[in-house]
């Protein structure tokens, strides 16, 4: 059976970049570029040239892509003058893009209401402006604004703009759901209905905006209904709710059925086995963490922390898990908590490399440790590195690299005519082969702002650490969660710290104290000590 080539067109670089609170960089966007390039992503739309200073940049230097094809996004032409003297339009075709996507009104409320317009004149604009594209060689693409919408208000115009594009030479039609709410029935029954009217679905795209979720089935939806290819942005990034998130479609396409027997799609299963980290690499250049119930990539994915869940995932993961995980680049987690069963112990301990008995004493006695921790505030499934070493104490395996002889933390707030600046301070005393050795650091970024006491602590407590410190030069803290476990003036705070290394591993720690200071520390000082142990040091003599 000879199947159907599916189309993936990402708008991370110009919708994505529309997300409140994302601020590409011109280097950002090349980084992404690359990234989705070797992905095996179709099109690559990069933004607006002209319309800021980022995409302009972008453009004069823009990313050698091996596979995809780059996009310059603009708008048709405006009333009143013809496509070749409009000065928009040429700025984008001056960037010289293989194709060229531009968008235009197909709601008859927006021609009146935003543009001002008559109804001839926007179908008279669409048709002109992409004759343009086709005349200078480019791809021309169209973006149906609004046209669910416009279709279920006036169908016959909706249809009509669509054809002004198609019957002057559109590589592609995109059917554009701009407000989101659509359902995937009224979709599936639109497209169509696009198809009937004589559009053939090998020119029409999906662009759907809303959650993720209900994007991604409105863009399946059309799919089914006949349309070939597909928009959306790594991790769902757009304004409002979001785009469809091509994270969750690509593998959907891969692995579901029945699209895995009746579609193809520029990703293979090389580059599925990338997905996570791509999606990662995204949320990394955000400076955001990574949400962790994302389908397919989240941390939590494939994690299974009943112990009567991780007694099954033992005989079978087919159990509980509805994809290998590792064919997306993740891994299965078997947190540690106070409902944890000796099966899932086992699980846990094996992943770390420690092989232990079925009838092994110690294994009650790592679950009694954990269960009489957590009630004291711990919580070791959002900690699985700070439970790895709890378990190898309790085993006799955990090295003793080094000793915290003592820290100290200071804040001081500087009071000037002009300003106000607080300034953290650090100290941190370890003993390593019988030598003390004493680190000092201020948490001033490099901007001089301030970070903090826990921050100045991470650095003065990774500055010197002798003999390791090549394997922890790598290591930087990624999140940083506070919670209140009880209150009143015995209140106490659980610390969890989420670390990288230079490797891409992600490992969570936790500390508890009344002192917050003492828990985050606790909590370093885990980090350090996980890495330390991953990366096979040995105890310095």
């Amino acid at each position: 059976m000879t199947k159907t080539r599916l189309s993936l067109f990402d708008t991370t670089l110009r919708d994505g970049q529309q997300t409140q609170g994302v601020d590409f960089s011109a280097d950002d966007k090349l980084r992404i570029a690359a990234a989705l390039d070797r992905l095996g992503v179709d099109y690559i739309e990069g933004g607006w040239p002209g319309a800021n200073p980022t995409d302009s940049d972008f453009f004069d230097a823009p990313p050698k892509l091996k596979t995809a094809t780059l996009t310059a996004f603009g708008m048709t032409k405006r009333a009143g003058r013809s496509a070749a003297n409009d000065d928009v339009l040429a700025a984008v075709l001056n960037a010289n893009t293989p194709a060229v996507c531009l968008v235009g009104k197909t709601h008859d409320f927006h021609v009146n209401t935003a543009l001002g317009i008559s109804l001839a004149e926007n179908v008279d604009n669409i048709g002109q402006s992409l004759n343009h594209l086709s005349v200078t060689d480019r791809e021309p693409l169209f973006d149906a604004e609004h046209f669910f919408d416009g279709y279920k208000a006036n169908p016959d115009y909706a249809l009509e703009c669509l054809h002004a594009a198609y019957d002057n030479f559109a590589r592609w039609v995109v059917l554009c759901d701009t407000n989101g709410g659509t359902l995937p029935n009224e979709v599936r029954d639109i497209t169509r209905a696009v198809i009937a009217s004589g559009i053939p679905g090998d020119h029409l795209g999906i662009h759907t905006h809303d959650d993720t979720g209900h994007a991604v089935a409105n863009s399946l939806a059309a799919v089914e209904a006949g349309a070939r290819q597909i928009q959306g942005t790594l991790n769902g990034l757009g304004e409002r709710c979001g785009n469809a998130n091509l994270v969750s479609l690509i593998p959907t396409l891969l692995l579901k059925e029945p699209y895995a027997s009746e579609y193809e799609i520029g990703v293979d299963r090389d580059g599925l086995l990338a997905l996570t980290r791509v999606s990662r690499l995204l949320d990394d250049i955000l400076n955001r963490v990574p949400q962790k119930a994302a389908p397919y990539v989240g941390a939590s994915a494939f994690a299974h922390k009943a112990g009567l869940h991780a007694s099954a995932i033992v005989k079978d993961p087919a159990t509980y898990e509805h994809v290998d995980p590792h064919l997306v680049g993740n891994a299965r987690v078997i947190p540690m908590s106070n409902q944890a069963g000796q099966s899932n112990l086992r699980k846990r301990l094996s992943e770390a490399g420690l092989a232990v008995e079925k009838d092994d004493p110690r294994l009650a006695t790592i679950l009694n440790e954990v269960k009489t921790r957590e009630d004291r505030g711990y919580a070791y499934d959002s900690a699985q590195a700070s439970f790895e070493l709890v378990a190898r104490a309790e085993l006799g395996k955990l090295p003793a690299f080094f000793e915290v002889k003592r820290y100290r933390v200071s804040v001081e707030r500087r009071q000037s005519a002009k300003t106000t600046v607080t300034l953290s301070e650090a100290v941190v005393v370890v003993k390593i082969a019988g030598r003390k050795m004493i680190s000092a650091s201020e948490s001033l970024d490099d901007l001089g702002r301030d970070s903090g006491p826990v921050n100045a602590l991470s650095r003065a407590l990774a500055k010197d650490l002798g003999p390791y410190q090549a394997c922890i030069d790598d290591m930087k803290l990624v999140d940083f969660r506070v919670r209140i476990t009880s209150g009143g003036t015995g209140a106490v705070t659980r610390v969890i710290i989420d670390s990288e290394d230079g490797q891409g591993r992600r490992w969570s720690t936790v500390g508890v104290s009344a002192n917050i200071v003492d828990a985050s520390f606790q909590a370093l000082l885990d980090a350090i000590n996980w890495k330390l142990i991953r990366d096979g040091q040995k105890v310095a003599t």
